[in-house]
């Protein structure tokens, strides 16, 4: 990538707005607020917490898991 599209980049992530013509009609991305953050972080904790005492994997698990499996190690 170029120092001209680069630049152009990092303005557009800068003004907090992005503009995607590729739809009709055009979408625009805005910067979330502080509250859709702070509510973000409490969806994903809870998320988490939900997969953790339910005993779901994550990504390292599954993968020593699935290797154990095709070496016949469990």
């Amino acid at each position: 990538m170029d120092q001209v599209k680069i630049n152009k980049l990092l303005y557009r992530i800068i003004q907090g707005r992005l503009r995607i013509p590729r739809f009709d009609p055009v979408l625009y991305i805005y910067e979330p607020s502080t509250d859709i953050i702070e509510e973000s972080y409490e969806v994903y904790n809870q998320t988490y917490e939900e997969s953790y005492f339910r005993g779901l994997y994550i990504k390292k698990e599954l993968k020593e898991y699935f290797l154990k499996m095709i070496y016949g190690l469990l």
